[in-house]
């Protein structure tokens, strides 16, 4: 499966339990705008987007990658993002300012500790 071990683990134990989604990030930012459907995105109670952080990036896929989190903090819906990088700071530069007020607003920033509590 593809949630074996670590971050990937803990996010599809959280869809065990939680009526959810599951897109890995670079599947996101290439929906074409033609297929683009907000409501698949925001219907769901948890969306979780695995292995942020590594998918090129255009404006444009910034845009889609504001558009589905903001949209989901505006509608009381959760969103779990995994990544292998622990810095906020980074995270947000890389897709787009205006997330910090919407993080700072509703959001936490969580640091898992590597698997085996090492």
């Amino acid at each position: 499966p593809i949630w074996d071990e670590g971050k990937s683990m803990a996010a599809g134990w959280l869809l065990a339990v939680r009526d959810g989604l599951w897109i890995q990030s670079s599947e996101l930012v290439e929906i074409r705008a033609a297929d683009y459907e907000r409501d698949t995105f925001i219907r769901p109670e948890v969306l979780v987007i695995d292995e942020a952080m590594v998918e090129p990036l255009t404006e444009w896929r910034r845009a889609r990658w504001y558009d589905v989190v903001s949209t989901r903090i505006a509608n009381d819906r959760r969103t779990l993002v995994t990544m292998n990088m622990a810095d906020k700071e980074k995270f947000i530069e890389r897709y787009d300012e205006r997330l910090r007020r919407r993080l700072d607003e509703s959001g936490r920033f969580i640091i898992l500790p590597p698997w085996g509590g090492k």
